[in-house]
């Protein structure tokens, strides 16, 4: 068995990758956007991922990103850990092990003081992330709403998707929104644009309009019979604006909010009439420390994943 880097890996087993990401519905990074990612030098490793490969087959894989975030001592690169996949047939061989510890140590000598990577509890890959050391750090919130939005928005205000002339309005909102915050605080400047370049699916940013001019926006994805967002960026004034709209927009007038904006926003949201829910989701981000072995405690006040200036919503995911 051998281990490649993504430029090693033989576009012979292209086909391989992507039956291998999307089968276990961990995705599919295709050529397109790494390209684009390195063009613009952000999020990837200068490797891309680890591949194990064996006979001509391709037995395992983990793509590793490079990711800025604001922990007490500022902002520092930690290694994102994503895509972890091992093809049936080679279960049970020590192929993610391998791969992870690979990943784990061309990192630390990187100069990563951190690794980590979502997964859920119920997960049988989670006790090999706990042998591994990694630890759960954050649970993300749920709050839900299950009544008749709005009928209509005040005079002026509009919400709609984002084209591709809001991308810049929205990183600035997104700016000024988590200047104060630590965790997945600091975007790079163009990180919308690079992601649509990339493939990302942003049909699901909206934007709140005030007599034209943006004062908030969501990530929001339309279900059959609920609107689910994960991101909600807006300042004090116009949060209840935001919602005000989202509930209108909600199929069935069920709106689901998750991640850090549950926990920003939960008195303005038990006002409305949200049920509100701490650590209710089935995912959970995973740190482990690529030097020494600090307690889960200790890596929550470390990454500040308890503090409230925690930031972590739907385009911080990987």
């Amino acid at each position: 068995m051998r281990t490649l880097t993504f430029d090693e890996l033989p576009a012979a087993l292209e086909a391989q990758r992507a039956a291998l990401g999307l089968g276990a519905f961990s995705g599919y990074l295709d050529r397109r956007a790494v390209r684009a990612y390195r063009r613009r030098g952000l999020e990837l490793s200068d490797y891309v991922g680890l591949f194990a490969v064996d006979g001509g087959r391709l037995l395992g894989q983990v793509v590793v990103l490079r990711l800025p975030y604001r922990a007490r001592d500022g902002v520092e690169t930690v290694a994102g850990i994503a895509s972890v996949t091992t093809a049936p047939h080679a279960r049970r061989r020590g192929v993610a092990r391998g791969l992870l510890e690979e990943a784990h140590r061309r990192e630390r000598e990187a100069g990563a003081r951190y690794a980590l990577l979502w997964t859920s509890p119920s997960w049988y890959a989670h006790d090999l992330y706990e042998s591994l050391g990694y630890r759960d750090v954050f649970v993300p919130p749920l709050a839900l709403r299950a009544s008749a939005g709005t009928r209509s928005l005040p005079r002026g205000e509009s919400l709609r998707g984002a084209n591709a002339g809001a991308l810049e309005e929205l990183e600035e909102l997104h700016r000024t929104f988590s200047r104060d915050r630590t965790g997945f605080a600091s975007r790079p400047a163009g990180f919308l644009r690079v992601e649509r370049e990339a493939g990302r699916d942003l049909e699901g940013l909206l934007v709140l309009r005030r007599r034209g001019r943006a004062v908030g926006y969501a990530v929001a994805a339309r279900r059959s019979n609920h609107l689910a967002c994960g991101e909600l960026v807006a300042g004090p004034r116009d949060v209840p604006a935001l919602l005000r709209a989202l509930e209108r927009a909600a199929p069935t007038g069920v709106l689901a909010l998750g991640n850090t904006p549950v926990l920003d926003h939960a008195a303005e949201l038990t006002r409305r009439g949200y049920a509100v829910r701490r650590e209710a989701e089935w995912r959970s981000l995973m740190a482990c420390p690529l030097a020494g072995a600090p307690s889960a405690r200790t890596l929550r006040r470390e990454l500040t994943t308890d503090d409230r200036a925690f930031l972590c919503m739907s385009l911080d995911r990987f």
